[in-house]
């Protein structure tokens, strides 16, 4: 039920934002579509390592697991609103008492930019400053089995974000190393997790966080990527991504 609610929900969201997306400023392309989704007709590739505490409802009892994930990442953006990702690697998942088998992962996922509202412009970079809104949406498939016992879960997670891009270039830096420019991103995480630990079905735990997100462009279009989900105290992925923008 709760997978149906989320799924429900996305589409709610895109059916009712999709329209305005059209009209967004195409300005901001220029100076921060790398950021904030890869401009239209451009590549990326990359790779992204992640580490998760997450738990899941086994029964009546919590199942705790810690997750290594090492992911490579391709992207292209066939609208200027619009990027899209896929994924493939392998994650490792331990549990307190025994250590699990590297399995197969892959996910898919986009980015659909809605609005954009430039805060400073210039003559020479155009948008400077800018806040823009957005839903993330991304569906992953991993497996990981230990010893005595299989497991594997699917995953979808929606978030809605507002992000805050400011672009640098033509300005004075500290170092010459110091990013060109910057964006964060930041909202409400929905996520709905099913899949199996042997015999029994397992579920999210916790399925309402907080999400954040800091990227970074580097000269010759290389993005840093800082990712953060927080599902409670207990529950957090912690994510570091490398791309490059073709």
């Amino acid at each position: 039920m709760n997978r149906i609610v989320l799924i429900a929900l996305s589409i709610s969201i895109i059916s009712t934002l999709a329209v305005p997306a059209f009209a967004a400023d195409a300005r901001l392309e220029a100076t921060s579509g790398a950021l904030a989704t890869v401009t239209q007709g451009d590549w990326s590739a990359g790779i992204r390592l992640q580490r998760d505490r997450r738990e899941f409802q086994v029964g009546s009892d919590l199942l705790g697991l810690d997750v290594d994930h090492l992911l490579f990442r391709f992207g292209v953006a066939p609208l200027s609103f619009l990027s899209l990702h896929g994924e493939v690697g392998v994650c490792t998942a331990d549990s307190t008492s025994e250590k699990g088998e590297g399995g197969l992962e892959w996910g898919l996922g986009g980015y659909l930019r809605v609005a954009d509202f430039a805060i400073e412009t210039s003559p020479v970079v155009g948008v400077k400053e800018a806040i823009s809104f957005g839903i993330d949406i991304a569906y992953s498939q991993c497996e990981s089995n230990f010893p005595d016992t299989d497991l594997d879960w699917s995953e979808w997670r929606v978030n809605p974000l507002i992000s805050y891009t400011r672009n640098r270039e033509g300005e004075n830096r500290w170092f010459f190393y110091a990013p060109e420019a910057l964006a964060v991103r930041a909202g409400p995480a929905f996520v709905s997790s099913e899949g199996d630990y042997g015999e029994q079905s397992l579920q999210e735990n916790r399925d309402f966080g907080a999400r954040l997100i800091c990227d970074m462009l580097w000269p010759n279009d290389w993005v840093l990527r800082l990712d953060g989900l927080f599902l409670g105290s207990e529950e957090r992925q912690l994510g570091l991504a490398i791309e490059r923008n073709f």
